[in-house]
């Protein structure tokens, strides 16, 4: 049996750095720190992101606005079904 790759805050941050996408992002910075990516950033990190999941995204113009922080992409996937939060946290 093949694991799932799992996406976690952590992981979507990991991201980020790997991808080079932002470069003021620091390692201090916490799942609220608020993060602005340009629409190439924005395209490189979904594409990294499909790629990991090995999924294709259906998102909406009103869900890239949800790119502002990791916890907001967190909640995002949660909300496309895509990530399944645990009970006590919902």
């Amino acid at each position: 049996m093949i694991a799932e790759p799992s996406i976690t805050q952590e992981s979507l941050l990991e991201l980020l750095h790997e991808r080079k996408l932002y470069s003021s992002i620091d390692e201090q910075i916490d799942f609220d720190t608020p993060i602005m990516l340009d629409s190439l950033s924005l395209v490189w990190f979904v594409e990294g992101l499909e790629q990991r999941l090995g999924i294709e995204l259906e998102l909406d113009d009103a869900d890239y606005e949800k790119f502002g922080s990791v916890r907001e992409i967190y909640s995002l996937l949660s909300e496309k079904g895509i990530i399944l939060l645990p009970e006590d946290s919902q």
